[in-house]
């Protein structure tokens, strides 16, 4: 049974991995190109997974069948309701969808 949780700060790589699959499955979804998720430093991946398990100002949210990522999910927080969070991408593996 898959579960869903809010990545861990030392999970960079994970959420790396997922991002460069949702690139190369759906880049017409997302802002950036594969190309240049390649490119971005790992201090920036770990800045990202920092920041998305704070959840102060973006909360991201990974997908699992035991411990392969199989999704992701990434909310930005309002910047004047903090009761607001939007969904500003989302992505399943092509066979759990």
């Amino acid at each position: 049974m898959p579960t869903v949780r809010r990545i861990k700060p030392h999970e960079w790589e994970l959420l790396r991995t997922a991002r460069l699959s949702a690139l190369a499955d759906a880049p017409y979804a997302f802002a950036d190109t594969v190309e240049q998720a390649r490119q971005m430093p790992d201090s920036r991946w770990q800045q990202r997974a920092q920041a998305g398990s704070e959840g102060t100002e973006v909360v991201s949210m990974l997908a699992f069948d035991n411990d392969h990522v199989i999704g992701m999910a990434t909310g930005l927080r309002d910047a004047t309701n903090r009761t607001i969070t939007y969904l500003v991408g989302m992505w399943v593996a092509p066979v759990w969808r």
